[in-house]
């Protein structure tokens, strides 16, 4: 398998692995139909994935554990535009989490765009100074 290639399955499988413990986090209702989608992004399920996250969303706009859910699945289908433009929203929409930047940060790293996942991840590391994925991640940047 291709360097890249394997990293790309590497970072999917990260993502999918933040969402369905994500998933198991959450206190407003959503907890079963975030699990399920959470198990149809794991089973490369993306279309499918992506209908639960926005039905999720249609009814709770502000759900990050969906909006990540969902950019995880536009990310497996390699949409990275709409990725990004979640993640973003997800960023701008829950200055208190490092989650969204985090992601941000991997994404960048998939893309090779080291300078911009450097900025996003000191970011996260910022918005949240005892984030284990955030200081991870940075150094996994730095390393390369």
């Amino acid at each position: 398998m291709l360097p890249s290639l394997t990293f790309g399955v590497a970072l999917f499988l990260a993502i999918s692995g933040s969402v369905l413990c994500l998933a198991q986090q959450d206190s407003r209702g959503h907890a079963n139909e975030l699990r399920d989608a959470a198990t149809l992004l794991h089973n490369r399920q993306f279309l499918a994935a992506m209908e639960t996250y926005q039905k999720i969303l249609k009814t709770d706009p502000h759900n990050e554990k969906a909006v990540l859910g969902l950019a995880a699945a536009y990310f497996g289908v390699f949409n990275y535009d709409q990725t990004r433009r979640l993640l973003r929203g997800a960023a701008a929409a829950h200055p208190g989490s490092a989650a969204a930047l985090v992601e941000l940060g991997k994404l960048d790293i998939h893309l090779l765009r080291y300078d911009d996942a450097i900025v996003e991840l000191k970011r996260a590391v910022r918005r949240s100074p005892g984030s284990a994925v955030a200081h991870e991640q940075l150094g996994v940047r730095s390393e390369e």
